[in-house]
Formats: structure tokens, C-alpha cells, sequence
């Protein structure tokens, strides 16, 4: 965050919106590479699906590894 006086945001207004504009540029870059490295994953194989009652049981305590998640662990050799 920036900290200015009114007089200097008045005088650097052109400045400031640049800048503000450059860095969501830069993170919407960073955000898509995010996702053609995630869709490459996919294609690849590299990722595994849960139904929404998967997730909700994987917050118990007493979770155990399922065959699907002990398989997908095994093919892309995952050690617990």
C-alpha cells in the first residue's frame, strides 16, 4: 500500500493507476500459466476427482486412504 498526501495522488494520478494496472496484468499472467500448467496435468494424466461426499468424508479423523487415492499414489509414485 501506498501512503500518499491528496496534492501528490492529484499531481500522480496517471503514475498510480499505471502501476495498478501493470501489477493486475502481471497477476492475471501468473493466473493463466496457473492454468495451462493444471490443463497440461490433466492431459497428462496427473490428476485425480473426487465426488463432493469423497471430499466430505476426507475431513474425518479417522480418514483412511481409499483404492482410488492408494492407486493414483502408487501410479505416480507417491510414498506416505
Amino acid at each position: 500500500m501506498i501512503a500518499t498526501r491528496p496534492i501528490d495522488l492529484r499531481a500522480r494520478l496517471k503514475k498510480y493507476l499505471e502501476y495498478s494496472e501493470l501489477m493486475k496484468a502481471k497477476r492475471n499472467a501468473e493466473y493463466l500459466l496457473k492454468l495451462e500448467e493444471s490443463l497440461a496435468q490433466f492431459k497428462r494424466g496427473e490428476t485425480i476427482s473426487f465426488t463432493m461426499e469423497e471430499l466430505e468424508a476426507m475431513e474425518a479423523d479417522d480418514w483412511k486412504p481409499t483404492a482410488k487415492v492408494l492407486e493414483f499414489e502408487k501410479k505416480h509414485g507417491i510414498q506416505r
